[in-house]
């Protein structure tokens, strides 16, 4: 189902953890209680991380060799860095949490 949603010219492009970052978000916004879809800064957020595992798949194929090696390799999760909320943190429950914590940061 989701490869007919995907513009073909891009299917072969889109990085697979992009699309599942993608879909995992979409997929939260169309529940129908409103209380169960994520908050608009929760989606940025995980749009964000989506966005930037795709820039992460351009930016590997641009600067890597073609043989690489396992110590060359980049971890997505440290280029991403530590302050990217996870999407398995968009839950009801946690965004709760993430929101009240935000509030006492700010």
């Amino acid at each position: 189902m989701i490869n007919e949603i995907i513009y073909s010219n891009i299917q072969d492009e889109i990085y697979p953890d992009s699309l599942k970052a993608f879909v995992k978000i979409a997929y939260q916004c169309l529940k129908k209680d409103r209380k169960e879809r994520p908050l608009m800064s929760d989606v940025v957020m995980a749009l964000t991380t989506a966005y930037q595992y795709q820039c992460l798949k351009l930016t590997r194929a641009r600067s890597m060799p073609k043989v690489i090696d396992s110590e060359q390799s980049v971890d997505k999760h440290d280029y991403l860095g530590r302050h990217a909320m996870q999407l398995k943190d968009l839950t009801p429950e946690n965004r709760k949490t993430h929101n009240k914590n935000k509030d006492y940061q700010e």
